[in-house]
């Protein structure tokens, strides 16, 4: 949890290393930019965490955004059984996956409903 004066620290510095215009708000480009640069290369991984970010939907990520973002992040960064936990309970097959139906049937949709 970004709860310390350091951690809120590199949170901020992080999202300015992002926002190369400067202007307080991460396009999409400066987003895939800095996602990039930590390992996610996939195009649909990088839209699938700026979805997640974007509370306003507006398809930039402001600092609020952001920081909330690294606040639920960091909230589980450290409790690896909380984690296993949660992924066991959605793998129900105990494949070590969670495949697509299997979020399907959580959501409680049919696969017809879902789109790819």
């Amino acid at each position: 949890m970004v709860s310390s004066e350091v951690e809120l620290k590199e949170a901020k510095q992080s999202f300015e290393k992002m926002d190369k215009n400067g202007d307080g708000i991460l396009s999409q480009d400066e987003i895939t930019e800095g996602l990039q640069k930590l390992g996610y290369i996939e195009k649909k991984d990088v839209e699938e965490i700026i979805t997640a970010m974007d509370m306003n939907k507006n398809g930039q990520i402001e600092y609020t955004e952001f920081l909330a973002a690294m606040m639920d992040h960091r909230k589980y960064e450290h409790d690896d059984e909380k984690i296993k936990m949660a992924f066991k309970h959605l793998d129900f097959d105990d494949s070590g996956f969670i495949e697509r139906n299997e979020i399907v049937k959580l959501m409680g949709c049919n696969n017809e409903d879902v789109v790819d």
